[in-house]
Order: structure tokens, then sequence, then C-alpha cells
């Protein structure tokens, strides 16, 4: 699996990011792709992780800094965008602390934040320290698990913690619960979609399941085929997608 694995960054670069998870990455690559503004033009990625958006972000000319929690996906975001000679810079954030700094006020075109608020209590918080990092006109592009969603495997069927200790804080989010969080943000709201359908959430699924018994490595490599394999036209379409996404501007 090493081998394979450095031979995919080598041959696919900053892209092998986008296949070296879940599909869900993938998913949600996609949907935030589709509505980035036009590079160049500054970007934050709040809750960074370990900077495979940042990177791909910056690959396509985004001016990029990544902000995320102290600790070794911080460390790999780094490692991986001097690897790729990505200048996407990141930078240690507590996001819940985000507020505090104010050399950031109104410094960025387009901020993003995928898979964060859900694993914050005060959201409301966060998402008026985004959009105060936002210069007016900016846009702020989110993702968080879709409330409605149907556990892929245990593990997301809660509970749920009640402490910020690193893991989901709520289920999720519905689209009514972000526009009430938008406006108090001063937001204006320009898309609410979804992301991450049944056939993404099967692949994933398997993943999960064949990681438990053989690791991750093998496990990627036996599913690897059913990202390159469409999801099949009419099916399971009322099926809850995993995964709600927001497209906002700063008033």
């Amino acid at each position: 699996m090493i081998v394979f694995r450095e031979a995919l960054i080598r041959l696919a670069g900053p892209r092998s990011l986008l296949l070296l998870g879940d599909t869900t990455v993938l998913d949600r690559w996609r949907w935030v792709k589709q509505r980035l503004p036009a590079a160049p033009a500054s970007l934050a990625d709040v809750g960074c992780g370990n900077g495979w958006l940042a990177i791909n972000c910056s690959r396509l000319g985004y001016g990029t800094l990544g902000l995320g929690w102290d600790g070794p996906d911080l460390a790999k975001a780094k490692n991986r965008a001097a690897r790729f000679g990505s200048r996407a810079r990141f930078e240690v954030q507590d996001v819940r602390t985000l507020s505090g700094r104010r050399d950031l006020k109104e410094k960025f075109e387009i901020v993003t934040c995928l898979e964060t608020i859900e694993h914050v209590l005060d959201d409301a918080g966060l998402m008026v320290s985004l959009a105060n990092i936002l210069r007016p006109g900016g846009h702020l592009i989110l993702t968080t698990p879709n409330e409605a969603y149907i556990p892929i495997d245990a593990g997301d069927a809660g509970p749920f913690s009640r402490v910020e200790d690193g893991g989901h804080v709520r289920k999720g989010y519905t689209a009514d619960r972000l526009r009430l969080l938008a406006a108090q943000a001063g937001l204006e709201i320009t898309e609410i979609g979804f992301c991450s359908a049944w056939y993404s959430q099967r692949a994933t699924g398997l993943l999960r399941r064949f990681t438990r018994y053989f690791g991750y490595g093998p496990a990627w490599a036996v599913t690897l085929p059913l990202r390159a394999v469409p999801a099949p036209a009419g099916w399971r379409r009322t099926y809850p997608p995993h995964t709600i996404c927001m497209s906002a501007v700063k008033g």
C-alpha cells in the first residue's frame, strides 16, 4: 500500500489527497470547487485538517492560509505542502478563539469551513468569527453533516459529545438552522445544497468496514475502483444525503 500511495502522490501531486481519504472528501471538493469565485483571491480554510483542501485551492491559484488544531493533522499539512512545493501556508489556530485574531479581520475574499462547525458548541460564535475574517462581499463556503442523514456505521449514530473533546457535539444541521446562523452573522445565503448521496455513503461504509478487519491501506485499495464507477442513475434519490453545504456572501 505504501508503494502504491507514493506512486499515486508522485503521479497526481496534490490531487492525490482527494483520493487518499474516503469518498465523501472527493464529494465535498467537487461541491466547493464549483462554487469558488475565480482565482486569484485570498482564501482561509478554517479547520483545515490535514491540508487537503488548502493545498488543492493553492494549486488553483488562491492565496491560501489553513488554520487548524495543533496536532498530527496540521503537521501533516505542513509536510505535504512542502513536499508538493505548495504556497499554501498553515498556522495553529483553535477555531473557538478565532474571534481574537484581529490581524485576520476582513482579510479574506473567501473562507471555507468544512466538517468543523459540528465539533464546536458555540456554533453561532464560530459563524460570526468566519464572517469577521471575510471582506465585505466575500464568500463563505461551509459543509457539515446533514441532520437527516442515516448513519453509515455505528460511529455516526451517536451518542454525541457534551464537551468539546474532538468529537461531534451534534449530529448535524438543517437548512433552517444554517439560515439562522448565517443571518445572525450578517451573511446572506446564496445556496444550500447537499452532497454524498446513497452510492457514496455505501462506498464509504465498505471502506470503514474493511478497515476494521484489514487496516486502512488494504481497505482503501480494495474500494478504490468504486470511485471510478458512476452512481447508477435514479438509484436511491430519496435517500438522505450525508452532507449539507452552504454558500453565503458577506454584505
